[in-house]
């Protein structure tokens, strides 16, 4: 019979990797697919039915939802696209955005008051950016609650990165590595060779992924914009925002 502070050391250990499973990395990008089953960790919806056939999350009933989880030093920018099926007005439908430092439920009253409102003025049939909408960093949760009195919405281009801090330095000192920024070139001098290297434009979406190999590694920007280096070295990661101009 195993003593009972292993079990409970067992049952902590086992809390802790589904927090860490459960949370979404920054920068973050999804656009699906979404289908019956939930998308990735971090993302969470109501109920199985807010999903569709492409990359739209489809909400078709009052009071569902899509929840993010995650976790961040500094403010984020939340962006995402949403569209109604059929024209809303004049049902007086909103999409209302919510963020809070933990999980307050599945009824929208219990976040309190909304950071932003999407309502029949603000969505029409075709995809439309909700704008970036800033998350400040003691928070580690985001409600998307759908309001309906008739037509449905799709989501979808859901994303989460930096919103300040960018660091165009030169060099950028990071734990172990230093960063150093040229036109359209970024250098990464690293201590180790054990690791990777990945690019990611301001969206989330992914650029280039180097494994490092040797001390210097080279990434060349087809484009000026923000980017985002993360690298992951003996199992550490670090992301740093930089801007090629």
């Amino acid at each position: 019979m195993r003593p009972k502070f292993v079990l409970i050391a067992l049952a902590i250990l086992c809390n802790s990797f589904a927090t860490v499973f459960a949370q979404v990395s920054i920068p973050f990008s999804f656009s699906g697919p979404w289908n019956a089953i939930s998308p990735i960790p971090g993302i969470f919806r109501s109920n199985a039915d807010v999903y569709s056939g492409n990359d739209e999350a489809k909400l078709t009933l009052n009071g569902q939802w899509i929840k993010i989880n995650f976790k961040a030093t500094k403010n984020l920018s939340l962006t995402f696209s949403m569209k109604a099926y059929s024209t809303w007005a004049p049902n007086d439908n909103h999409l209302r955005v919510y963020m809070a430092s933990s999980d307050l439920g599945n009824n929208e009253t219990a976040w309190g008051t909304p950071i932003s409102d999407f309502d029949n003025t603000k969505v029409g049939t075709k995809a439309t950016p909700a704008g970036h909408i800033t998350i400040s960093p003691e928070n580690s949760w985001i409600a998307l609650f759908y309001t309906k009195v008739a037509q449905n919405i799709g989501i979808t281009n859901i994303a989460l990165t930096y919103s300040e801090g960018i660091n165009d330095a030169m060099p950028v000192q990071t734990k172990r590595e230093i960063i150093t920024i040229s036109h359209k070139s970024i250098q990464i001098f690293s201590a180790s060779h054990n690791g990777t290297i990945t690019l990611y434009d301001l969206m989330g979406h992914l650029v280039e992924k180097q494994q490092i190999s040797q001390a210097e590694t080279t990434l060349n920007i087809k484009s000026e914009g923000i980017y985002f280096v993360e690298i992951i070295e003996n199992g550490v990661r670090t992301t740093k925002k930089v801007a090629i101009r």
